[in-house]
């Protein structure tokens, strides 16, 4: 159970980190000027539109409201060392919470390097 909330922290900061980053935007689909707009804007329109941010969203939305839309990803945990999912450092008894037959970290790691090149600076 301590994994799953641990889970559910991460998703929802990464979800909501881009509202905070660009509060104007309300947390919705951004408007068609944010693709030429500020950097905030343009940065918000490129991570609202990718798959990953749009799969962590979902994920969130379906964990807050304890149900699952049939357009949502399909959920489920794994448990025990399973081939094609197991990496270095990974224990026998690893729990995967997968997305769409999609290791959540994979999909946690494509949005976090967004975010990371946001605030670095790389993004332009």
């Amino acid at each position: 159970m301590i994994l799953i909330h641990g889970l559910w922290d991460v998703l929802t900061c990464f979800n909501h980190l881009l509202e905070w980053i660009c509060p104007e935007a309300h947390g919705r689909e951004p408007a068609a000027k944010f693709k030429d707009g500020t950097r905030t804007q343009r940065f918000y329109y490129r991570l609202w539109n990718s798959t990953d941010y749009k799969n962590i969203k979902d994920l969130c939305n379906n964990l807050k409201h304890f149900h699952h839309k049939a357009s949502g990803p399909d959920i489920s945990i794994e448990k025990g060392a399973k081939a094609g999912l197991l990496r270095a450092g990974d224990s026998l008894s690893q729990t995967y919470f997968l997305s769409d037959h999609e290791d959540v970290r994979v999909i946690l790691m494509a949005v976090y390097r967004e975010y990371k090149g946001y605030f670095d600076g790389a993004f332009k």
